[in-house]
């Protein structure tokens, strides 16, 4: 709570007066869960708030449409309205099954997290994280993982978040002449990053066609929920990618996702999901993710070989991809030429039970780029 602040008790929430920056008027506001009829306030408040939210019919679908349900009215979302009943905070998080040191628990992630420009600086946001944070404890979530931005990562670890590193965002660039054309900066710097990415590419090994001992399949194969266990024995968290996480993560009705599963002698081999699409005016592909049972490098190479393809045939200039996967999925890819061109932005762990907390530090956490992309 911020100086000047205080808190009455009121059932499921707290009342919270705070005075307003630059003159003597108190806004009053109020904390509490979601509820049912908060729907068209909540899209006033992000269309209003956030560039990238794309509408009602995808928060349905993330919030309310996921595999383990909706529960917004339980704590999962919270959301602060002024003394005319008007949104203006919001913060929300969703349900998974995770992987977590040998077992599976129950695990959530914080997406997105806003306030409305007249009440910024009130406390808001600590407000309904702390609130979040109660309620996860008592609803028994186990651990809690996020993405947080520069400006919510301080408060992220004010209330108890583990910092646990950063992925390395990878590019593999298939047009040299457009990437550097797009790059936002001076052309001393746009030849030098040409000049690295393209000798990167010129020495990468590059794929072959796909085995004619694999099957590719468009979409998830029956059995690619399987495929991650294999993968993630050597990892202390992760999330469970079942088939039906997978096949409701990227439902090509929110995203310009493809999915392809390769399958030998009637089993799963691997999965690659993959986002076509622009940024700017420049044709984009990202590797979302990239599992290979039992790690194996002839699939990898044949997953990344149908990646490619794919990107080619939709001209992209680029390929992307961040992951903290196994070592034999980032030797390959550095391998086929991706280079390491920024880290991706720092992830975090708030741990609610003692001794996931004690183990957390050092840690290792499979993450992907499909983990944070829909946000």
């Amino acid at each position: 709570m911020i100086k000047g602040e205080k808190s009455i008790s009121n059932g499921n929430s707290a009342l919270i007066c705070a005075e307003r920056l630059g003159n003597s008027l108190h806004q009053a506001w109020q904390a509490r869960r979601y509820q049912p009829g908060d729907d068209q306030q909540i899209d006033a408040l992000l269309k209003a708030c956030l560039p990238a939210y794309q509408g009602p019919e995808k928060w349905e679908w993330i919030h309310r449409n996921n595999p383990l349900g909706f529960h917004g009215p339980d704590g999962d979302i919270w959301v602060a309205e002024d003394q005319e009943g008007t949104l203006v905070g919001y913060y929300s998080r969703i349900r998974y099954a995770m992987h977590c040191f040998g077992k599976i628990v129950l695990a959530s992630q914080a997406l997105n997290m806003t306030t409305h420009p007249h009440f910024r600086r009130q406390g808001i946001a600590a407000a309904l994280m702390e609130a979040s944070i109660r309620d996860a404890r008592s609803n028994g979530i186990k651990i809690t993982f996020g993405f947080p931005n520069k400006l919510s990562y301080p408060l992220a670890i004010k209330e108890g978040a583990i910092d646990s590193g950063s992925a390395g965002y990878m590019k593999l660039v298939l047009d040299p002449v457009g990437y550097s054309q797009s790059l936002q900066s001076g052309p001393v710097w746009k030849l030098l990053r040409r000049t690295q990415l393209t000798a990167l590419g010129a020495l990468r090994h590059k794929p072959g066609p796909v085995p004619t001992k694999f099957e590719v399949v468009r979409g998830f194969s029956d059995d690619a929920g399987s495929v991650e266990e294999t993968v993630l024995r050597g990892f202390d968290l992760g999330l469970a990618r079942t088939e039906q996480y997978l096949s409701w993560r990227y439902d090509s009705r929110w995203g310009p996702y493809e999915s392809y599963s390769l399958v030998h002698d009637g089993s799963c081999s691997g999965y690659v999901v993959t986002w076509n699409g622009k940024r700017g005016d420049i044709g984009v592909s990202r590797i979302l993710e990239l599992m290979a049972r039992d790690d194996d490098i002839e699939t990898y190479e044949a997953l990344l070989s149908v990646a490619l393809q794919r990107a080619k045939e939709r001209n992209s200039t680029y390929v992307a991809v961040a992951s903290t996967g196994s070592e034999s999925e980032l030797r390959y890819l550095r391998r086929s030429g991706f280079g390491i061109v920024k880290l991706s932005g720092r992830y975090v762990f708030v741990p609610y039970d003692s001794d996931i907390g004690a183990k957390l530090v050092g840690a290792r956490a499979y993450l992907s780029l499909g983990d944070r992309d829909y946000l």
